[in-house]
């Protein structure tokens, strides 16, 4: 049986130092759901069809047998929370072990805008916004090597809220994660085409007999892509000489989702007036982007025909 949670905004006080340096300080618990589980053993390793693992000659693994052990996926945990209408609201992996182990979700649904590598396999998204008070379901999978096994089907808990939740407006929060999403993916195309623009630029540079004008072509589309990013990004060199700054792209979605998420009532009217200038840079930036993506692709052909050594 897992415990309801409560669900609330922690206030970040500081420390204690100026309330008298004597009073007893702890970790406050964490705000969420805690699951606890346990598991009589942990998943199977390759290694353990080591023959010697089973009192066979010979000892030595063979180069395919450790070749297996190599390749080898980190065995992990998968769990998925669904509202009692099967709809997924999070997802997260948690390391394979024996025993008795704990976990605190919380509350947040998981974000579509962004992917997190970090700590593979053992991954877990962005949160966004709480999930609405109700009844919820816990499953959880195992994955060995590739292979999922479920281990607990639709494990029922409650979430309740300490304030009132009733007036968030979940399609608003919903459609600004969605937002990002669209900010991220033209961030990344950002990157690709100055990736590509500068690898073409070295090849233009120092392959014998390439055209000079393909060059001076190639510096142009590289004060488009600097322009953009001042859109994007914001106006570095004003903003390096401490000079007031229009907001940029990043700037626009980075506080209309600390505002969405951490709002508890409806979205304000500066909100929405975010959204809608996030929106509209958004427009401005894709056009920019198949402009560019259009020279670029004209002058790698021609790049390729004088030979310059150039694949993407």
């Amino acid at each position: 049986t897992t415990k309801p949670c409560l669900l609330f905004r922690r206030a970040s006080i500081g420390g204690t130092a100026y309330k008298g340096a004597q009073l007893y300080k702890a970790k406050n618990p964490e705000v969420g759901t805690t699951f606890e589980w346990y598991l009589a053993e942990g998943a199977s390793r390759v290694k353990n069809g080591r023959s010697e693992a089973n009192e066979e000659l010979p000892h030595y693994p063979s180069l395919e047998q450790l070749q297996q052990e190599d390749w080898e996926e980190k065995p992990y945990l998968i769990f998925e929370v669904s509202d009692s209408l099967g709809n997924p609201v999070t997802r997260f992996t948690k390391a394979d072990s024996k025993g008795i182990s704990r976990h605190t979700w919380d509350g947040r649904m998981s974000s579509k805008a962004s992917i997190r590598t970090n700590g593979e396999p053992i991954t877990e998204a962005y949160g966004t916004t709480f999930v609405l008070p109700g009844t919820y379901y816990m499953s959880l999978s195992r994955s060995t090597n590739g292979t999922l096994e479920t281990l607990v089907s639709r494990h029922e808990f409650k979430v309740n809220h300490l304030y009132n939740y009733e007036g968030i407006d979940m399609e608003f929060n919903q459609s600004v994660d969605a937002l990002m999403a669209r900010s991220n993916q033209v961030n990344s195309m950002y990157s690709e085409l100055t990736e590509v623009l500068n690898k073409l630029r070295a090849g233009l540079r120092n392959t014998p007999g390439a055209s000079l004008e393909d060059l001076s072509a190639a510096r142009s589309i590289d004060v488009e892509l600097k322009e953009l990013g001042v859109l994007l990004n914001g106006n570095s060199t004003r903003r390096k000489r401490e000079f007031e700054t229009a907001s940029s792209l990043g700037d626009v979605t980075g506080l209309l989702a600390w505002g969405a998420y951490n709002h508890r009532w409806a979205p304000t009217c500066t909100m929405r007036a975010m959204k809608e200038d996030a929106e509209a840079m958004i427009a401005d930036a894709i056009a920019s982007l198949e402009k560019i993506t259009n020279e670029l692709d004209q002058l790698e052909t021609k790049a390729r025909e004088q030979g310059v050594p150039f694949w993407d």
